[in-house]
């Protein structure tokens, strides 16, 4: 795995420098705006990182906005294979008075044609996610005492790691976001990361060694995440996904991530499957400590996918207040919030893996520093 915690993690709500972040062209001619506005453009690579783009020649930075300039080498997709009219794909959106298709694909699709951009900035951060560690006092002393700890996690594609760089086996190689968040813990405590490969079906190929970061103790990492999944089939496949990894290996924290896939789903039904879920968990293991993480925001422009999502934060936390009332370590990571604040300086395309309701690496280091901040603080 190939992570720079110093940069990778670095919360985009402090500091003034952003590392990495990525965006696409449609069209030599188009201008894909950043983040903040830049102070200094550090270094303009290709998503990969092998090659290196010279600004004045490869491009120009206006007004937060990136340009190519003429005979540059940055790739662009050109604008009539990114609004097209072919039906067999799986996202339109409403295009110049009409619904027209757009370019979508998994893998590497997307991500082929985006740059990622580190500059310096001095604008007003965008709002930082709230830190629940009080709410974690007992999972986090156990850690700095150097207790043995596993970690599940159970969501959809998301945090199956789908169109991460490291699941698509192509540099930068960077995990998706629950690894991650677990590499920083146990390098913050001085643990021993073990990956659990379970055998189940669809799951992600986890490394095959340990990593060490210290003698405190193990820090067990476990995912059983299923691309495609609604919270129903979460709920539905709970005893064989979850309940037996609990029984196999203990349990100190789970993580649940549904509710992309849950678009057409009523909100309350998906709160049901979510109580149900934790329910049964702390049955099955009465200490445990839960975080439930909100979806990104899907593609707002596709009225195929962009439906209830939005909808489903405010009733995670709600049922989060639920469970704390009752004394249960619980919080909400508020991955949809986050994502809606750069949703509202980027566009989609910029930091999707899918194009459709994937983050691409950029996307997936919101996802990880989120989480982070929610249960440890960054």
């Amino acid at each position: 795995m190939d992570i720079c915690f110093e940069k990778d993690l670095l919360p985009l709500w402090r500091g003034e420098q952003i590392w990495r972040e990525t965006v696409m062209f449609i069209g030599k001619d188009d201008r894909a705006p950043l983040l903040y506005m830049p102070k200094e453009i550090l270094h303009v690579t290709s998503y990969d990182g092998d090659t290196v783009y010279q600004e004045g020649e490869d491009f120009l930075c206006e007004d937060g906005y990136i340009s190519l300039c003429a005979g540059s080498r940055i790739p662009y997709i050109e604008e009539k294979d990114y609004y097209h009219d072919d039906p067999s794909s799986l996202i339109s959106i409403p295009y110049k008075g009409k619904d027209t298709y757009i370019y979508w694909g998994e893998g590497t699709t997307m991500t082929r044609w985006q740059i990622a951009v580190t500059y310096t900035h001095a604008d007003k951060p965008i709002e930082a996610p709230p830190c629940h560690a009080e709410r974690f006092a007992d999972l986090l002393g156990k850690m700095e005492r150097g207790e043995d700890v596993t970690v599940l996690f159970y969501g959809d594609s998301i945090t199956a790691g789908a169109n991460s760089s490291y699941a698509c086996e192509t540099p930068p190689f960077l995990p998706p976001w629950n690894m991650l968040c677990t590499e920083y813990l146990a390098r913050k405590y001085g643990y021993t990361e073990r990956f659990v490969q379970t055998g189940l079906e669809r799951t992600l190929q986890v490394p095959s060694e340990e990593l060490s970061f210290g003698e405190r103790g193990t820090l067990t990492y476990v995912n059983t995440a299923v691309p495609g999944w609604t919270s129903a089939q979460g709920l539905e496949n709970l005893e064989q996904r979850i309940l037996a990894q609990i029984a196999a290996h203990g349990c100190d924290l789970v993580v649940l991530a549904f509710g992309m896939n849950d678009k057409r789903m009523e909100p309350t039904e998906h709160i049901a499957n979510m109580r149900a879920m934790a329910d049964r968990i702390l049955l099955a293991a009465p200490q445990t400590s839960l975080i439930f993480v909100s979806t990104m925001w899907p593609n707002p422009d596709s009225t195929r996918w962009c439906i209830t999502q939005p909808l489903l934060e405010p009733l995670e936390q709600a049922l989060a207040a639920e469970y704390v009332a009752k004394g249960v370590p619980c919080a909400v990571a508020p991955v949809t919030t986050m994502s809606r604040r750069v949703l509202d300086k980027k566009r989609f395309c910029d930091y999707s893996g899918n194009n459709i309701n994937h983050p691409n690496d950029f996307m997936g280091r919101l996802y990880a520093q989120t989480v982070l901040q929610t249960l440890v603080g960054l």
